[in-house]
């Protein structure tokens, strides 16, 4: 149980790391022509490039996470602030 807590919390503060990094992407990218013609080049169509990234984020920042974490608890308030990012981005 305690495992499956901490991955869950893993899991909630990737969410909430990649929707902000996602946002910052495609802002970048729809600014920084370059960015965008790397993106079509490797992904044959940015969206598809900026949702390979987004994933491959998302499962870093999980895995790497659920080392760091150690201690249990603040779950609730994760949830609310993870809301809170994902509605603002």
């Amino acid at each position: 149980m305690l495992y499956r807590k901490r991955i869950l919390f893993s899991m909630h503060a990737a969410v909430s790391a990649t929707s902000v990094a996602l946002a910052v992407l495609i802002i970048t990218a729809e600014e920084y022509a370059p960015l965008k013609n790397w993106l079509k080049a490797a992904f044959t169509h940015h969206w598809l490039g900026k949702g390979a990234l987004a994933v491959v984020f998302f499962l870093t920042v999980t895995v790497i996470v659920s080392f760091i974490r150690r201690s249990e608890g603040g779950l609730a308030r994760l949830i609310v602030i993870e809301a809170i990012i994902v509605a603002l981005s």
